[in-house]
C-alpha cells in the first residue's frame, strides 16, 4: 500500500482526492495546516507528497516545500504541487526555477480529479516499480 501526504486547505478537495486515492490502494494523511504537513513529513515515510501551492493565510506553499523538502529529498519522495493559478503567473514567481528543482510535478486544480489520481499513481509507480 502506498502512503501519500496531503496538503491542502480545502477540506471539500482533500476529502475527494482522499476517496479517489484509498480507491487506488494508497493510504493518505491529510495536513490542512503548513505545521501538521511538517510534523507528518518528519515523522513518516511517504510514497508522494501532494500539496497545494498557496494557502488563504498568504502562507506560500513554495516556501513550505523548502521546509519539508530535507525530510522528503533523504527518503526519496516526490512532491507533486497542486494550483488553480496559471502556470505562466506561477512561473514568474522569484525562485520559481529552485522550486520546480525541488518539485516533481506541477499540477493544475482545475484538472479533472481523475487524471490528477492517474499522474500521482504514476509517479508512485514510477518510484516503487514493484508497487
Amino acid at each position: 500500500m502506498s502512503a501519500i501526504l496531503l496538503v491542502d486547505d480545502d477540506p471539500s478537495l482533500t476529502h475527494l482526492l482522499s476517496i479517489a486515492l484509498s480507491k487506488k490502494g494508497c493510504s493518505v494523511d491529510i495536513a490542512y495546516t503548513v505545521e501538521n504537513a511538517l510534523e507528518y513529513a518528519q515523522k513518516n515515510d511517504y510514497d508522494l507528497i501532494l500539496q497545494d501551492v498557496y494557502y488563504p493565510n498568504k502562507e506560500d506553499g513554495l516556501k513550505v516545500m523548502e521546509r519539508y523538502y530535507p525530510f522528503s529529498s533523504a527518503k526519496h519522495t516526490p512532491i507533486v504541487l497542486m494550483t488553480a493559478m496559471p502556470m505562466d503567473l506561477l512561473s514568474a514567481q522569484d525562485n520559481f526555477e529552485h522550486y520546480l528543482s525541488m518539485a516533481k510535478l506541477f499540477i493544475s486544480k482545475s484538472d479533472d480529479l481523475s487524471q490528477i489520481v492517474d499522474r500521482v499513481m504514476e509517479i508512485i509507480s514510477e518510484q516503487n516499480p514493484a508497487s
